[in-house]
């Protein structure tokens, strides 16, 4: 089965265009041969910078007209994974990988689905799944601040994933659909797994395949909004998975 990575992108600012250039450059060191399509729904004028980097690296440029949500950028390369039969490696713009071997070890996970061990920049965990906090009723990334080499986030783990650097099989996007963009700010990567699993897939963390995370918010939808709709997208998950789906990720407590 053949992969393409389909990195979403919006560029707001030169910081944006830094990150991103060094996302493909890290992609071209570490997957050599990778197909890379970026979706790209910058600004008109932030869209011709995205246009030179994937020229002078042989990436395929996909120009979505711009500003829309991460969900619906990425779903735009899936769609193309999907019609060419290849699974989907989703990758943030803003993701930096530091050493080959990621991609074999997202393609050796098992699961329709499989997520990185995603580090801040200072080395501490960002992500390493989710679990659901049954203190705030909601899912919260596990591990958060760790160190890197805490024996907990070097086991792999069965359990909801982040889309910041994430393997989705070609079945699970026929299955599935791809994201769901009715979530305009976050919460559209918890959805897609826990869909996965009410359809009898399994989503894994795969600690083996690791990258720094800048964490930069996606800027594609107005920054006054990102509060409002991020609330509205947590309470859309929680009303579409009731307390049977969240009850396996919750944290027990002795």
């Amino acid at each position: 089965m053949s992969v393409l990575a389909v990195v979403p992108a919006c560029l707001r600012d030169a910081h944006d265009a830094e990150l991103l250039g060094r996302c493909l450059v890290s992609l071209w060191h570490t997957a050599p041969g990778l197909p890379v399509l970026v979706a790209d729904a910058s600004p008109a004028g932030r869209s011709a910078e995205v246009g030179g980097v994937c020229a002078e690296l042989g990436y395929e440029h996909l120009r979505l007209g711009g500003p829309t949500s991460f969900a619906a950028a990425a779903n735009a390369g899936l769609a193309i994974a999907e019609g060419v039969g290849a699974d989907a490696v989703v990758v943030h713009a803003d993701v930096e990988l530091t050493e080959a071997g990621w991609l074999e070890a997202l393609l050796d996970a098992p699961g329709v689905i499989a997520g990185a061990r995603l580090l801040f920049p200072d080395g501490t965990v960002q992500h390493a799944g989710y679990l659901y906090s049954q203190l705030h009723g909601s899912f919260e990334p596990r591990l958060l601040f760790a160190p890197a080499d805490l024996p907990a986030t070097l086991e792999p783990a069965t359990c909801p994933v982040g889309a910041a650097l994430t393997l989705i099989r070609h079945d699970a996007l026929v299955a599935l659909g791809g994201f769901d963009e009715g979530y305009r700010v976050g919460s559209e990567d918890l959805d897609l797994c826990l869909r996965a699993f009410a359809a009898g897939g399994a989503c894994v963390y795969e600690p083996r395949a690791a990258a720094v995370h800048h964490h930069v918010a996606w800027a594609g939808v107005p920054a006054a909004d990102r509060e409002r709709l991020g609330t509205a997208a947590t309470q859309r998950l929680l009303d579409r998975f009731g307390a049977d789906v969240r009850r396996p990720f919750a944290l027990e407590i002795a």
